[in-house]
């Protein structure tokens, strides 16, 4: 069902959208062939708002429990805040944002970021004291 679900909602990100004829339709096999090479398109911001508008792509979020709070899921799912994402990382984002958030969906995340902010304190002891270390004339 979910994978069925994860089909349906790639589907409208497809540059193919609408252009499968009647054989490809019939032959399964060929119309998964495309979606598999789909999945390595990247989704700009803008296509993503544009297809989240979509009548029936709001009717598979909902069947999927994705919040309806959706105009800041792209930003939530582009990590790394390249203005892409590629339709794999959208749709397994997607059903990774399902539902209400867990207590321990919330803690793990708070821990994370303790554990980066160790870290981020940690490199910048270690740069401090080898800037430290160095003479004034090799510093500038």
């Amino acid at each position: 069902m979910e994978e069925d679900n994860a089909k349906e909602l790639r589907r409208p990100f497809s540059p193919r959208k609408g252009c499968y004829g009647s054989s490809v339709e019939e032959n399964s096999e060929l119309r998964d062939d495309l979606l598999v090479d789909d999945m390595e398109m990247t989704v700009s911001k803008e296509l993503f708002h544009l297809v989240i508008q979509d009548r029936e792509v709001q009717r598979l979020m909902d069947e999927l429990d994705i919040p309806p709070d959706r105009a800041h899921l792209f930003d939530i799912l582009d990590a790394d805040g390249s203005g892409g994402i590629q339709v794999q990382e959208l749709v397994q984002g997607l059903l990774k944002v399902r539902g209400e958030a867990r207590r321990s969906d919330i803690i793990g995340s708070l821990l994370a970021v303790r554990a980066v902010q160790d870290m981020v304190r940690e490199l910048h002891q270690d740069v401090s004291l080898a800037l430290s270390q160095k003479p004034h004339s090799q510093l500038g």
